[in-house]
């Protein structure tokens, strides 16, 4: 019984001094109010949504550039300004197209989806080779073309690869599949789909109008890449299907822009200023209207309070409190766009990174705060990494679990 008052006494202790240090830093003198307040303009009716590429999305952007700037931040070596550009392309919803595989005509969104990038496209009868995955990893000795010969076929694949779990890792397994075939010489690749995920919420989020990020003017052609529903393939077998046609009509496009939005706090220590500590949250939302949701007569705003504008003003005030009193790592603040149409400006700066990628030790991520819950910090990935007992000492400092 002793033994545990005293571990209890030590613990009071130990929280005690925790608060004392929170009480000495520049987060604890932050307006409760001064915060609600920009979370009330940023979630506001006026700013409708926020969806990535609309004017609103460029008033968001520019919201946090000069949060940034006011602070004492400073955009990434190169930069002039602390936003990275990032050109988009709208697709407007599709849903003609047929794949003939002998016996049965499958039809676009009912059976099979196309990736952006896969459209115009007209393959008469065209022989098909099976291949695993369809993928290659040299670390791993992986090579589900080697003995294959697929040069003017079409590939068919299962979706993802051995490490695809998520419906992302899917997703972006999806680009490197079609380097792989191009580089083979294939013409097309079809995937057979067969994750736990209704295909229904697939085909409908590929098959409506959706944003994908534009090719450079100099990128390559990718081959085609379509999706096709497992239920639809039953019959696709090394045996039984030989050859398939494609038929899927161009796809119309608008091109339109947003911004990463990127600042920089230079640590203090000369050995260890080199590493950065990335701080990040997606400022993008989904917009307003029906076409983008459930409506009604007297609200059709997806104002995104929660998602992001918390997560968002998290990371602003998180710039502020270590731009006041700077660490020894320097920091890297990342306020994403495009996260609601698939985590695209996340993707664009891990392909355009402003700061070697191999100096960045940890990124922290700010989504969804305040789910009705005021006394837990909830972080995903807790035990992870060798963060923990910091992450544990200052939600302490402040009351939290």
């Amino acid at each position: 019984m002793k033994k545990i008052t005293l571990l209890f006494i030590l613990a009071l202790i130990q929280m005690s001094v925790f608060a004392q240090k929170f009480a000495k830093t520049p987060e604890s003198k932050v307006s409760t109010l001064a915060l609600e307040s920009e979370i009330r303009f940023f979630a506001s009716d006026e700013m409708l949504g926020r969806k990535t590429g609309s004017v609103s999305n460029q008033v968001a952007a520019r919201y946090v550039a000069e949060a940034f700037r006011a602070a004492g931040l400073k955009p990434a070596s190169g930069q002039t300004d602390f936003l990275q550009k990032i050109p988009f392309e709208n697709l407007k919803a599709i849903n003609k197209g047929s794949i003939f595989d002998g016996t049965d005509s499958l039809k676009m969104s009912k059976n099979f989806i196309a990736f952006g990038g896969s459209d115009d496209v007209n393959l008469a009868t065209t022989e098909v080779v099976f291949a695993g995955y369809g993928w290659q990893d040299a670390t791993k000795g992986t090579d589900d073309y080697k003995g294959l010969n697929v040069k003017g076929k079409i590939v068919i694949t299962r979706a993802g690869n051995e490490d695809a779990k998520s419906p992302q890792d899917l997703f972006s397994a999806a680009t490197a599949k079609r380097k792989f075939a191009k580089d083979q010489g294939a013409l097309a690749v079809i995937e057979i789909f067969a994750a736990a995920i209704p295909w229904p919420t697939v085909s409908g989020f590929f098959s409506g109008e959706n944003m994908v990020l534009a090719d450079s003017p100099n990128a390559e052609k990718r081959v085609p890449l379509y999706w096709i529903n497992a239920a639809s393939a039953k019959t696709w077998t090394k045996d039984a299907l030989k050859t398939v046609a494609i038929n899927v009509p161009k796809r119309e496009r608008t091109s339109l822009s947003s911004s990463n939005v990127i600042g920089v706090i230079e640590g203090t220590d000369p050995n260890l200023k080199g590493q950065y500590v990335v701080l990040s949250a997606h400022y993008d939302h989904i917009g307003f209207g029906k076409a983008v949701g459930k409506v009604t007569a007297e609200d059709s705003i997806f104002n995104g309070t929660r998602d992001n504008a918390f997560g968002t003003m998290a990371l602003l005030t998180a710039a502020r409190s270590l731009a006041a009193s700077k660490p020894k790592r320097s920091i890297l603040c990342i306020a994403y766009t495009g996260e609601e149409v698939g985590l695209l400006g996340s993707k664009y700066y891990s392909e355009h990174p402003l700061v070697p990628l191999n100096t960045c030790v940890y990124n922290l991520n700010c989504d969804g705060g305040g789910y009705n819950q005021t006394t837990t910090l909830v972080l995903m990935g807790l035990g992870r990494t060798d963060a923990d007992p910091q992450i544990q000492a200052a939600a302490k400092a402040v009351g939290l679990e």
